[in-house]
């Protein structure tokens, strides 16, 4: 427990600084948190860890910068389809998790970090809404955990991940959405004038970034391992703590072209 408050401090005092670089550099920051995460992919086989690396780096780095070079260039439509290619990535990522599948995974998954880094660093550029999805997915997964320890009785996916419960998602959704609500009210940020909507939209992040956690934790399983690497003791690897974080920040993105905010 002692190391555990320990490594998160020391998380906190690396990590929320970066949120007060400028988007240029925070863009270079996240590509360095993005080619750590494609060493801890190739990890996932340690004895070609790094022909699997050579292999999708290329592919992760022309999937991050070409997405930032079509935000900056105003190329939206490019964006918006790097955007829906990496949240198909993530289904295929799924699917082919099994190790007798072993090329379509690496590429699916390097596209799918990819796209999810890439999310965040454009959200930079819009701030306010980069500190929502970063409290979204925080509340979610500390009441999750919380309310799944109280009150969990229903395992919500035992093959993949035995500890989450029902319970756990569903107060873990509905403390995100409560406090989405106080936060927006807060920094005065909306994109919808019904309520309702707005509801319906926070709920979205949550559910995606819990949809983020089940599917890390469904590729540990597949491939044997606890955590992705031990950057940060007693939590895990960079891509432990960043899975919920992709895909909420992607889902994100595609919810602002779907209603014009880009």
């Amino acid at each position: 427990m002692i190391k555990r408050l320990i490594t998160a401090i020391i998380m906190l005092v690396i990590l929320v600084p970066l949120l007060f670089l400028r988007p240029i550099l925070f863009s270079f920051a996240a590509g360095i948190l993005l080619i750590g995460g494609m060493i801890e992919v190739s990890l996932l086989k340690r004895h070609e860890w790094r022909v699997l690396f050579l292999g999708i780096l290329p592919l992760s780095l022309a999937v991050y910068i070409g997405g930032l070079v079509f935000y900056y260039t105003g190329l939206e439509a490019a964006l918006l389809s790097v955007m829906l290619a990496g949240a198909v990535a993530a289904v295929l990522t799924f699917f082919t998790r099994r190790k007798e599948r072993q090329w379509p995974f690496f590429l699916a998954t390097a596209f799918y970090i990819s796209a999810g880094f890439l999310a965040i660093a454009v959200l930079r550029d819009i701030w306010l809404w980069l500190i929502l999805v970063l409290f979204i997915v925080f509340v979610t997964d500390t009441f999750a955990y919380f309310t799944g320890f109280a009150v969990g009785r229903h395992r919500l996916a035992p093959s993949i991940s035995p500890k989450k419960t029902i319970e756990g998602a569903i107060g873990g959704a509905a403390f995100a959405v409560l406090g989405g609500l106080l936060l927006t009210r807060i920094f005065g940020i909306f994109l919808f004038t019904s309520w309702p909507w707005f509801v319906f939209f926070l709920l979205l992040l949550s559910l995606a970034a819990q949809l983020g956690d089940l599917l890390a934790s469904a590729i540990k399983r597949a491939y044997g391992v606890k955590d992705f690497s031990n950057v940060f003791p007693g939590h895990g690897g960079l891509l432990d703590r960043f899975d919920s974080l992709l895909a909420a920040s992607i889902v994100l993105i595609l919810i602002f072209f779907s209603i014009g905010v880009f």
